[in-house]
């Protein structure tokens, strides 16, 4: 599957019952009680998780068949949802939480090389009297804290600023690369630059940050 690792891994656990369910947790003496704390009706198995709560089912899969790729990115984004509830006391709808898998999986796509799969690291730079601003964002998870970096540099590679910021509280990647966007941008509009071109990992969402029509993700607070 061309996936992010992430989602392999994840396909991979829940094929093998390798995921900690509240039925697995109970079954390790972990948690006293499995019920679903989404429906509060059936014990939360694999299939109820990825599948058969009435929260789940909100979503319809219009894939085509065999089509596993997205099938497990559906499924990876509500395990997503199901995580920040019970870990982040973080409440996502169905739809926020595919769309955000979705978003992922498009960013995966799109710095893939058509042969190989290998990603482009090379810097292109700008037109000629343009600015170029590349920002990228790390989470550290187990912190729960998160660093911004950002680099300007004219039309030959030359560097005109560094900088780089913690952030507290971010444990998503892809809002820790909207949040480098928006430092970034707080740095550069002061200094009056006319021209300026905006480089990042997630260009998909450098792409919402442009569109005129509303972000229906759940960073919408962000690139609106």
């Amino acid at each position: 599957m061309n996936v992010p690792s992430r989602v392999k891994v994840f396909a991979w656990r829940a094929r093998r019952n390798g995921l900690p369910t509240l039925l697995n947790l109970k079954t390790g003496k972990v948690v006293e009680e499995a019920i679903c704390e989404w429906c509060n009706e059936d014990d939360e198995d694999i299939n109820h998780a990825l599948l058969n709560c009435k929260t789940v089912r909100e979503i319809q899969y219009r894939g085509n068949n065999g089509d596993l790729e997205k099938l497990f990115l559906i499924a990876w984004g509500m395990w997503y949802r199901r995580n920040q509830r019970l870990q982040a006391d973080v409440v996502l709808t169905s739809r926020q939480a595919t769309e955000n898998a979705l978003i992922t999986y498009k960013s995966h796509l799109q710095i893939q090389e058509p042969h190989g799969g290998k990603t482009v690291c090379r810097w292109l730079p700008p037109e000629q009297g343009m600015l170029k601003l590349n920002v990228d964002g790390a989470v550290f998870a187990n912190q729960r804290r998160a660093r911004v970096g950002v680099i300007l540099r004219d039309d030959k590679g030359g560097v005109i600023l560094l900088a780089c910021k913690k952030e507290n509280e971010i444990n998503d990647p892809l809002e820790i690369e909207l949040l480098a966007i928006l430092r970034g941008l707080q740095i550069c509009l002061p200094l009056g630059i006319p021209q300026l071109v905006i480089e990042s990992d997630y260009l998909l969402l450098v792409d919402e940050i442009r569109n005129d029509k509303a972000s229906r993700s759940l960073h919408e607070n962000l690139v609106t």
